[in-house]
């Protein structure tokens, strides 16, 4: 019986381990980016696992000589069309981290905790060729210094009507919502709240029935319907895996 319990839990834990972890190698280079950003120090992910998993564990990689994981400002992740939950924890590794560009993505919603661990260290927010939907307005709620944002080339249909407002607008210097569902556009300066009016007229719904905590292994979070039925399929296949188990036991 004592076998047969911890077994199960060994199954159970390493199913837990394939949903929340697993490492990414970096490129370290210093690169160069749009927006007038200049050269930036920089992780670029190489080889983005086959998961589900949304938490680093392990940052592997060479750096470039004289620096380290201090000196990282940018993260750069091409998701290989297999990323299809933001990655977090990235601030346990890179703790001057301040801007991310993410593309090639299976990601179709941002839930709105995934930026929380930045806080106002948090410049720079690049998400594009990928398959997103659908944006929180609590995505922003802990980076206000964010000035650049860019959503070009997603699918877009929907955002949180609130998702700019933690944003100081009259600091932000560029916005991009260019090749979405809804009608959007590229905006610099004094344009960026009259496009931010666009893009919430075109795309603005009310998401506040919607509650989000920063999501790690340990916590507990509400979410859309679509993450509850993910959740809900993954615990059937575990609950079958634990029965076949005991069946065959």
């Amino acid at each position: 019986m004592k076998t047969s319990f911890w077994l199960i839990s060994f199954i159970a834990f390493e199913a837990f381990k394939i949903t929340y972890f697993f490492s990414i190698n970096c490129l370290f280079e210093i690169r160069s980016y749009s927006y007038g950003r200049g050269y930036i120090y920089s992780c670029l992910t190489t080889d983005i696992p086959e998961s589900t998993g949304s938490y680093v564990t392990e940052v592997t990689g060479e750096h470039l000589e004289g620096r380290n994981n201090y000196f990282v400002r940018f993260v750069e992740i091409d998701g290989n069309k297999t990323l299809s939950l933001f990655p977090r924890n990235f601030s346990h590794f890179f703790p001057n981290l301040a801007g991310f560009y993410v593309t090639n993505t299976l990601i179709k919603t941002l839930y709105g905790d995934e930026l929380n661990e930045y806080g106002k260290r948090l410049e720079f927010f690049s998400f594009g060729y990928s398959s997103l939907k659908e944006v929180s307005s609590n995505l922003f709620g802990q980076t206000p210094n964010v000035e650049v944002v860019s959503f070009y080339n997603n699918k877009i249909s929907h955002v949180g009507k609130n998702l700019f407002k933690p944003l100081n607008v009259s600091q932000m210097w560029h916005l991009q919502f260019y090749l979405n569902n809804c009608e959007g556009g590229l905006a610099n300066y004094d344009e960026i709240p009259d496009l931010i009016t666009i893009i919430l007229n075109n795309c603005g719904y009310d998401d506040e029935f919607l509650i989000t905590t920063t999501t790690t292994p340990t916590t507990t979070t509400m979410r859309t319907t679509t993450e509850r039925l993910y959740c809900l399929s993954y615990d059937r296949k575990l609950r079958k895996v634990v029965k076949k188990y005991r069946t065959n036991n």
